[in-house]
């Protein structure tokens, strides 16, 4: 059981915006991106998508230099966290690409894309 009930709505916010942000990544991006690459972004989404354990957490308050070590303090077991922090490292580029073909921001978007064109 959650100890923080509300904390349940946030989780379900969570999934329901990492998918709403692959949408407008295939929307938008896919055309632009090279095969593999268009494998890998779908990969990278669906896998965090399809396992409910990706948002199945607790939220604790810790942060520093030894933010990890915190963490696994705080979680005990950190490869889900590990998951989550690899997903999100894994958005940043795309995430500068939709940002820049959003807002015509054309030097956005290629710093973005340029990895998966």
């Amino acid at each position: 059981m959650l100890r923080f009930p509300w904390y349940a709505h946030v989780l379900e916010r969570l999934k329901t915006e990492a998918a709403i942000l692959y949408t407008r990544i295939r929307a938008k991006l896919f055309g632009y991106m090279r095969s593999d690459a268009r494998a890998w972004a779908t990969s990278h989404f669906e896998s965090l998508l399809e396992d409910a354990g990706n948002f199945e957490y607790e939220p604790v308050l810790k942060h520093g230099d030894d933010f990890l070590r915190r963490c696994a303090a705080a979680y005990g077991d950190i490869k889900p966290l590990l998951r989550r922090i690899r997903y999100h490292r894994g958005t940043f580029a795309l995430l500068e690409a939709l940002f820049g073909i959003e807002n015509g921001d054309e030097e956005a978007f290629r710093a973005g894309i340029e990895q998966y064109v």
